[in-house]
């Protein structure tokens, strides 16, 4: 899952899948597939795709908030010494 959510915001930054693509070493069609295979296992689409570019949908955008919220956690996670530090700063509802 944490690929599927880089591939997103990487997609998302360059608004092209063939860029992104790209940027992951990766095919088009093989980058078309994962992003497919996340919107079936969330059960939304994502995005909205045309000849030329890609669009976030609502949700799309909500996810890409999400995702980067996350991504920030691990990376402070990832490089802490301190356990706490890797605790989410939004408080419990």
């Amino acid at each position: 899952m944490y690929l599927r959510f880089v591939v997103l915001l990487i997609t998302r930054m360059t608004s092209w899948l063939r860029r992104a693509a790209a940027k992951l070493y990766i095919s088009q069609p093989a980058l078309s597939k994962q992003i497919r295979k996340l919107e079936d296992q969330l059960g939304t689409p994502l995005l909205i795709r045309d000849s030329r570019h890609v669009t976030l949908t609502p949700r799309g955008q909500r996810l890409l908030e999400d995702a980067r919220q996350l991504l920030a956690l691990a990376e402070r996670c990832s490089t802490s010494r301190n356990p706490t530090s890797c605790v989410s700063r939004t408080s419990s509802k």
